[in-house]
């Protein structure tokens, strides 16, 4: 077998030099072609190709949310399975899928598993989200975590409290499945899968292989709201229907008065007022334990 590592050296903050050894290892005791592909920096940009050395018969992505879109972004189009060993700051595809949280297990899975699961990729402004791309809230904490010069969940967390203040309600007007809807809230999720690298549920029932997407809008910021959406972590019974509007689609466009920033996977990609979503069906699979 042959497999193409796509590792980004610096996500999460965790230090990829013993794990970088430990896949040496791995694929020399058995036997295995392997090569070893480094994102250049945190700001890695897709323009870059992957110089494929090998002819892998599997991806196996070491980093968070925003390294398996880079490396799905970049490499789908080779038709073979992405494994995830999930070392990021937001390591919400893992938990979607029902990875371990234990690097050396997840490796292993990626490595050996012969189980796949078919995924869907939402497309926004012709840009393509494998987990979840939003405006609002998330995406104002995501561009203040981005000016820090370090990562981890510690560094991501100490701006939710200023961002929760300071953030504002928005107008979102929406056309889907032939109708046309005015929201307002305080952020707007594009939604493939269900839950945040936190394990916060923003879209109760959200399914990655379903064939479609949903749009999700946190109407209220209460302390009631966010305590229940912190519970949502631990419970998948909350009830989120008074506090979070879903529409469940195949293709959407928003539009907002004022530009707003776009991320998608923990990227920031730039401020815009109109938003064409769609879904892309069977886009690529993943190796699962």
């Amino acid at each position: 077998m042959q497999i193409l590592f796509f590792i980004n050296p610096i996500s999460g903050g965790f230090d990829k030099s013993e794990i970088t050894d430990d896949i040496k290892v791995l694929c020399e005791m058995h036997d295995m072609k392997f090569q070893l592909y480094f994102t250049e920096q945190l700001n890695f940009k897709l323009k870059n190709k992957v110089n494929l050395k090998i002819n892998p018969q599997r991806i196996i992505v070491i980093g968070g949310d925003g390294t398996i879109k880079q490396a799905v972004d970049l490499l789908a189009y080779l038709k073979v399975p992405f494994g995830v060993v999930p070392l990021g700051s937001a390591n919400g595809t893992a938990k979607e899928i029902g990875l371990s949280t234990d690097y050396t297990t997840a490796l292993l899975d990626a490595v050996f598993s012969e189980n796949t699961l078919v995924s869907d990729v939402v497309s926004v402004n012709n840009k393509i989200s494998v987990h979840l791309a939003d405006i609002g809230t998330n995406s104002e904490l995501i561009s203040k975590f981005e000016q820090e010069p370090e990562r981890g969940f510690m560094s991501y967390a100490k701006h939710l409290y200023s961002t929760i203040v300071e953030t504002e309600l928005k107008d979102f007007f929406i056309k889907a499945n032939g109708l046309e809807y005015n929201w307002t809230g305080y952020m707007l999720s594009f939604a493939n899968a269900a839950k945040y690298g936190s394990g916060i549920v923003i879209n109760p029932g959200g399914d990655i292989s379903d064939g479609f997407f949903e749009l999700c809008n946190v109407k209220d910021l209460s302390l009631e709201t966010i305590l229940l959406l912190g519970l949502s972590k631990f419970a998948d019974d909350i009830e989120m229907g008074e506090y979070i509007q879903q529409i469940k689609t195949k293709s959407a466009v928003v539009t907002t008065k004022e530009p707003h920033l776009l991320q998608i996977d923990g990227e920031l990609i730039g401020e815009f007022t109109e938003f064409n979503i769609e879904i892309v069906p069977n886009y690529f699979k993943y190796i699962i334990p």
